[in-house]
């Protein structure tokens, strides 16, 4: 790796995640950017908390989980955020159909190279699906996790109390300090 700065190779090479999360907060906040000559591995970089999608139709949890209400039904997924603070996920334990959802309880986990995280669930119901392609394929959830790799549908019982959830904005605001 090139750089007019001496040193600042080693100092990539060896901290270059740390350095690639640096430099992002900076050139987020005060548009800054690196000077031209220096080259950073792309392979090291990684989003900024900011730049995640955080859609505005969901709530979320300061767990990281989202639901999306729609009538009587609700879908249930993790968080881009989530997904990219726990890296390469290996296994995901999701229950099954007729199985109860209590609000504020436990509904499976997400397992990655990195960790163990419980899901909890935003919503009481009774799961009315699994994403068996998520189960099959758990590294699926860093495609799309609003999307295509949404965790659970769930029907309801009864009108949803969200109160305890955070709108788009605030979960964005909540992540941007990590």
């Amino acid at each position: 790796m090139e750089s007019v700065y001496p040193g600042a190779h080693r100092h990539f090479d060896v901290y270059g995640l740390m350095c690639m999360d640096v430099l992002c907060i900076v050139s987020s906040r005060i548009s800054l950017k690196p000077h031209p000559s220096l080259t950073l591995s792309t392979s090291l970089a990684r989003p900024c908390p900011m730049s995640f999608e955080y859609p505005e139709d969901l709530r979320y949890l300061d767990s990281h989980e989202y639901v999306r209400v729609e009538g009587e039904s609700a879908t249930l997924g993790i968080t881009a955020f989530a997904v990219d603070q726990l890296g390469d996920i290996v296994f995901v334990e999701l229950p099954g159909v007729g199985d109860t959802l209590t609000q504020g309880e436990t509904f499976g986990s997400v397992e990655s190279v990195k960790a163990v995280e419980d899901l909890i669930s935003p919503i009481t119901g009774t799961v009315l699906e699994t994403n068996t392609a998520i189960a099959d394929a758990p590294e699926q959830l860093a495609e799309d996790p609003y999307g295509t790799a949404w965790l659970l549908k769930v029907q309801l019982s009864g009108a949803p109390d969200l109160s305890h959830t955070l709108s788009a904005t605030e979960y964005r605001n909540q992540v941007a300090d990590h």
